[in-house]
């Protein structure tokens, strides 16, 4: 599950703010175009007077050079600038290869103490150090080892901002939340090879993840530091933002075209650190918005998949290639699910590229969770197969195929998941493929089926209400009566309330989603109603429980519960007036419709997915009917759509 999102007001905060790094290029792709809601944003970290930034602060005048530094020659590299700029270079590399020496070195009490007595001595010049590091990257197209430098600075701020322990000290976490430590994280995410073009990763080894990848993680993993992260992206210039953005977003391809061999390895451990920064970036929506507009989720879904492949080409073996990739994919579907605005459109477009085979490959390898742990496939993707467009990519890519034919090796807990998926994939085929000619009755008015022809076959083209747009009319008669005995006041409450009813406006898109969920009704309540539908009291409005109305209740939004998760109490009673809001009346009158005939008529609630914090709910009256000389099938005879 990604971490809890930070819903604060939008707000990109525009160039006059702080001044940014001014080594980081604009690099970056596009971003969203929609309009974002401005943010009252209070620096809090920032304006913290800790100890370690008030005698930074004191240090705050080191002796940099007044302008740029002399052209590469000759003569250029025996002047007295260009000779300190490489003295601080090469102390650089001296200082964190020391600092990262006592992170490495195993931890005892002397060890603990001499590490915090140095990180204390070197608080006060840390904000002076960072200005060298500043200048040093503005000019390394001047300097002899552009690389070098990245990879000293890297093993400098991994020696201040990590724990031998494991667990970060409180002077790790002041080093980490400084908004020059993250001004030099951002330096160093930006910086490209000027030989390759490519981001520059920083590899110990082929078999090891890019330090500079984990080192972002870490301070990811830290409460301070993630918000010191998020804090400073929304205070530098929207270049330097899309700039730093850009390295997360275009790296992980980078990593995986260059991988070969055993280098495979370091790149899935590489992208299973990276998938989770992408998931801590999610937390906050601005930030999200960036670089979905950049193109993220579709970039590292091809990442993924083709690191896969390469490794399924190659017949890797290597057990920590494919644990570090399984949990790589597992964290990046959580982030999608957790903050996509939609998550079936992203998960259709990711099935189209070929992202549900890298999930078929990396099953195998799944680990039992402990607490919280990782499997795939995960349970949380079952619901939206039930969704046109998932099914309709899955059905289209032909990979399910494949998935059908796994094989009776997989641990019991993964198997469970699979059933899972092919249960909602049958249901799916049942209902847009063997149903797909079956009539589903979407108007609003609630007269009809005896005003009006039975079937959706006779009805015209849809006609929705020009003023609330949530509704549906087969034809202009049904418009007008209904508006007359109860759209006229659902429409003005609805007006009034607009941002809250965004989600259940009728479009052309959203108009075959609305009859596939009707569809479904229909399809559960007459094929499958013992497994899926539960039998519960519907509380009305200001009356006692006990005079409720008896109504089925259809969750085809959570996924299937784990025969390992303890067994729910059935539920017995369901109060929808939150939902209900202006449709009470509507809701109320097709209630009481039923009481007169309630063997052959009954009401229903489904819930069907929409994001990870809103569902669709949806209200309808239904009865039994005939169909091919069979009775029992269901039908839906009024309708109303919430979103909550």
């Amino acid at each position: 599950m990604p971490p809890p999102r930070i819903r604060k007001s939008r707000r990109i905060q525009d160039e006059k703010t702080k001044e940014p790094p001014s080594s980081l290029t604009p690099s970056a792709g596009p971003v969203a175009t929609r309009r974002r809601r401005r943010r009252s944003l209070i620096i809090s970290r920032q304006n913290k007077t800790s100890k370690l930034s008030k005698n930074s602060s004191r240090s705050s005048t080191h002796p940099l050079p007044t302008g740029p530094l002399p052209l590469h020659d000759h003569e250029s590299a025996q002047s007295p600038v260009v000779k300190r700029a490489e003295g601080v270079v090469d102390t650089l590399h001296k200082a964190g290869i020391f600092f990262k020496a006592l992170v490495a070195a195993p931890v005892s009490d002397t060890r603990t103490e001499y590490r915090n007595e140095c990180l204390e001595r070197f608080a006060p010049h840390w904000y002076g150090v960072t200005r060298w590091i500043s200048y040093s990257f503005l000019h390394a197209s001047k300097l002899s080892d552009h690389i070098g430098l990245v990879h000293g600075c890297t093993s400098l701020l991994i020696g201040l901002t990590a724990s031998a322990g494991g667990v970060r000290t409180a002077l790790n976490e002041e080093f980490g939340i400084m908004p020059c430590t993250i001004d030099t994280l951002f330096i160093l995410l930006a910086q490209v090879n000027k030989t390759t073009g490519k981001y520059i990763n920083i590899p110990p080894s082929l078999a090891d993840c890019c330090a500079l990848v984990e080192l972002l993680t870490v301070q990811f993993n830290s409460e301070g530091g993630r918000e010191a992260i998020h804090t400073r992206l929304l205070a530098v210039s929207k270049t330097v933002r899309r700039a730093v953005l850009a390295s997360l977003v275009e790296r992980p391809e980078q990593l995986v075209a260059s991988a070969q061999g055993m280098g495979l390895i370091g790149a899935a451990k590489s992208l299973t650190y990276h998938m989770r920064s992408i998931v801590k970036i999610g937390t906050d929506i601005d930030l999200w918005d960036e670089i979905v507009g950049q193109g993220v989720i579709g970039k590292c879904a091809l990442a993924l998949s083709k690191l896969v492949e390469k490794a399924h080409e190659a017949q890797l073996t290597d057990d920590s290639f494919w644990r570090a990739i399984t949990e790589a994919v597992y964290h990046f579907i959580a982030g999608v699910l957790g903050f996509a605005d939609g998550p079936a459109a992203s998960l259709a477009s990711m099935i189209k590229d070929g992202f549900f085979l890298c999930i078929i490959r990396c099953m195998h390898h799944s680990e039992k969770p402990r607490a919280r742990g990782f499997w795939l496939p995960p349970r949380r993707v079952i619901p939206y197969i039930r969704v046109r467009k998932v099914f309709e990519a899955l059905q289209e890519s032909g990979h399910f195929e494949l998935f059908r034919q796994r094989g009776d090796d997989l641990p019991e807990w993964v198997e469970e998941n699979c059933r899972g998926y092919e249960t909602a994939y049958q249901d799916s085929y049942g209902v847009y493929v063997n149903w797909k000619n079956v009539p589903v009755i979407m108007c609003s008015n609630l007269n009809h089926v005896t005003s009006r022809a039975k079937d959706e076959a006779s009805c015209g083209k849809p006609k929705t209400c020009g003023g609330c747009r949530s509704v549906i009319y087969c034809s202009r008669d049904c418009q007008e009566e209904d508006w007359n005995e109860l759209h006229l006041k659902e429409c003005r409450a609805l007006r009034r309330r607009l941002p809250r009813h965004e989600s259940i406006r009728v479009t052309s898109s959203s108009f075959q989603e609305k009859r596939d969920q009707l569809a479904y009704m229909q399809y559960i309540m007459s094929m499958k109603p013992v497994e899926y539908v539960v039998g519960v009291t519907r509380k009305r409005p200001g009356k006692p429980w006990d005079e409720g109305s008896p109504c089925w209740l259809l969750d085809l939004a959570s996924p299937p519960t784990s025969s390992q998760e303890p067994v729910k109490k059935e539920l017995g009673m369901v109060d929808f007036t939150n939902a209900d809001t202006e449709w009470q009346p509507r809701i109320l009158h097709c209630i009481d419709g039923t009481q007169g005939d309630p063997e052959t008529s009954w009401i229903a609630e489904a819930v069907f997915p929409l994001d990870s914090c809103t569902r669709y709910n949806v209200f309808a009256k239904m009865k039994i009917y005939t169909q091919d000389g069979k009775t029992g099938m269901a039908q839906v005879v009024s309708s109303v759509f919430r979103a909550q």
